[in-house]
């Protein structure tokens, strides 16, 4: 007797188990970099001439001597700015379906001798803010390193790695843009005075990183 293989059964159970069966990709998308000297954060009406021939200070405190040529006066309640940059997230990734986590990233060198705050804000088309990436609040950037003449002597690098929840991600997929906010807080006590240049700078590199789970 020939022997008699039947595999119909085997074929059916393989279709079935096909199913169940996943891969697992992600992607890094970048945003910037973004790099901001001080004057490009400091609002035109707090840029006052400073005269290098004269040992004349502004009568007050927390003052930042920017380029030996001009200072800025930082209040107490320090100075907001926003930068908006496009991004969209639905645009770059075709299987937005199988999300299954969202990191956001954001590497930070503070070059400036200032402690920084900042927070992400998601934006839609119509430039309403929808939600924002940390949900505790800003996050604090600290300041520069700087020596016993107030200047700085190296940046301050950080990075902030931000798990999204589900809210969250479903926001960025239908936003257009982010928002960066930086707020330049008060300066340590310590100091009062302190030297910039406009070779130092804010840079932030931000960017998410996607995971999917998408079935064979």
């Amino acid at each position: 007797m020939i022997p008699l293989l039947i595999i119909t059964s085997c074929i059916d159970n393989f279709n079935r188990d096909l199913d169940t069966i996943y891969y697992n990709p992600s992607y890094s998308l970048p945003i910037g970099p973004l790099s901001y000297t001080l004057d490009e954060i400091m609002p035109a009406n707090a840029l006052m001439a400073y005269f290098t021939d004269s040992t004349w200070i502004p009568d007050t405190s927390d003052v930042l001597i920017y380029d030996d040529s001009f200072y800025f006066i930082n209040p107490p309640f320090g100075y907001d700015t926003v930068y908006t940059e496009p991004f969209n997230l639905q645009s770059m990734l075709e299987n937005s379906e199988y999300i299954v986590s969202v990191m956001f990233r954001a590497n930070i060198t503070n070059g400036l001798p200032v402690n920084t705050t900042i927070q992400v804000y998601l934006s839609d088309a119509a430039g309403t803010i929808t939600d924002s990436v940390y949900a505790e609040g800003p996050i604090l950037v600290e300041s520069a390193t700087i020596d016993h003449r107030d200047s700085v002597i190296y940046p301050h690098y950080t990075t902030i790695d931000t798990p999204l929840d589900s809210v969250q991600i479903q926001n960025l997929l239908e936003s257009s843009g982010i928002d960066l906010y930086l707020h330049l807080a008060t300066f340590r006590p310590e100091n009062d005075t302190l030297h910039v240049y406009s070779y130092q700078y804010f840079e932030a590199q931000l960017g998410v990183r996607v995971e999917l789970k998408v079935p064979l």
